[in-house]
């Protein structure tokens, strides 16, 4: 296996890491705020980021003397000297709001945060997140490694820690080339992974909320009282699990590749847009609506053998291929047992014909949507899946 070819695939060409640091240093020239120190944050910083990447981490650390004691104004703060300088500024909400700024071919993230010393003086979780750049970068032999790993779960569709991917975020899988030494180190163990793996002190595991507790516990070295992996979900941890597996039987470059998402022949694809909201929330919410459908299908009846979607950031499509795009059009509904007479008597009012057999009860009804596309039309119309997406429709 030949990972340098990999790795000058994957690894940002000199010209795109100048290009890259030419933005930040205009960036960190436009915005000069009192009391606080603006620098490269992200992977931009701890140079673990990949080819192609337009994406850019600012961190505004202020001064935590100053506003430890009340740092509900320091997203406000930001926000005015942003808008100084620069045009097409996002607000976007978080567990501290933050900003969006199209500069250029760049996003940039501009992040809020208390410039702090120890992961105790933190107000808020991306307090920590400078802390987590220097604790990566005290292990920078493992930059390559941690390249190969992104691109690794990035081409498999498990990568990123947003509420509708629940997948590997880039600091977990840091985290774990670190933890093991090495990427072919990290899909050894990883691939004989069992129901659940702790990575740390399991003394502290039992400190931890239940609900930051999933199939994968790594405490953050930075901060043991944090689940580091507490977005993974169980079906991207399993995957990651069978991925490797695969892996190591037989190791290939097309474990590296991103693959196009194909749609399987006779699958019913539904088109959707996005609601206008930030992209984890839009994302989070179009995932609602997909589950939803599937859940209603099954409920109905209908035998799903695949299913998918796919979003390019406002429109996205989901598509099921069924055994089946018809049901019966009538549904055998269950009546009381004939033991019970006056259940059994107020069934024979509400069905005009019944059967007996084995001493209960049974009827027929017609089913309203016999046939999936208008039973799936029927679902556009409930809340479930109309607040969720807008345009919605069959395709």
């Amino acid at each position: 296996m030949d990972f340098k070819k990999i790795l000058a695939k994957i690894t940002p060409t000199e010209e795109e890491k100048q290009n890259m640091l030419k933005i930040v240093k205009e960036i960190l020239n436009k915005l000069a705020i009192k009391d606080a120190v603006v620098s490269l944050g992200g992977s931009g910083a701890k140079d673990t980021w990949l080819r192609n990447s337009n994406e850019i981490d600012i961190y505004v650390r202020f001064n935590y003397n100053k506003f430890k004691d009340d740092d509900s104004e320091i997203s406000k703060i930001l926000g005015n000297a942003l808008r100084k300088k620069f045009k097409n500024i996002t607000r976007l909400h978080g567990s501290r709001d933050y900003y969006q700024i199209k500069y250029k071919d760049f996003t940039i993230e501009a992040i809020p945060i208390l410039d702090i010393n120890e992961p105790e003086q933190a107000r808020n979780i991306t307090d920590i997140s400078k802390m987590h750049v220097d604790y990566v970068l005290k292990h920078y032999r493992f930059s390559k490694d941690i390249r190969l790993a992104k691109a690794f779960a990035k081409a498999n569709n498990i990568y990123g820690a947003e509420s509708y991917i629940s997948g590997f975020s880039g600091y977990l899988l840091e985290l774990l080339i670190i933890h093991y030494k090495g990427f072919m180190n990290l899909i050894k163990n990883a691939s004989k992974w069992k129901l659940k793996t702790i990575i740390g002190n399991e003394a502290d595991v039992k400190t931890l909320n239940e609900s930051k507790l999933g199939s994968l516990i790594f405490l953050d070295p930075v901060q043991n009282s944090r689940n580091a992996a507490a977005a993974l979900s169980k079906e991207k941890y399993e995957e990651f699990i069978n991925i490797c597996k695969t892996f190591v039987k037989n190791p290939s470059d097309i474990f590296f590749e991103i693959k196009e998402k194909k749609i399987p022949k006779n699958s019913i694809v539904i088109s959707f847009e996005t609601l206008h909201e930030k992209k984890d929330i839009a994302g989070a919410k179009f995932v609602k609506a997909f589950r939803f459908i599937q859940t209603q299908l099954e409920l109905e009846g209908y035998k799903i053998i695949n299913k998918d979607w796919k979003w390019g950031g406002e429109k996205g499509i989901y598509w099921f291929l069924l055994k089946e795009n018809k049901l019966d059009s009538l549904i055998k509904v269950n009546g009381p047992p004939i033991k019970f007479h006056k259940d059994l008597e107020k069934f024979k009012e509400k069905h005009k014909e019944i059967f007996i057999s084995k001493g209960k009860s049974f009827a027929f009804v017609e089913r309203e949507f016999p046939n999936v596309n208008d039973f799936i039309k029927s679902l556009f119309k409930l809340s479930n899946v109309k607040d969720h997406v807008r345009s919605i429709k069959i395709i």
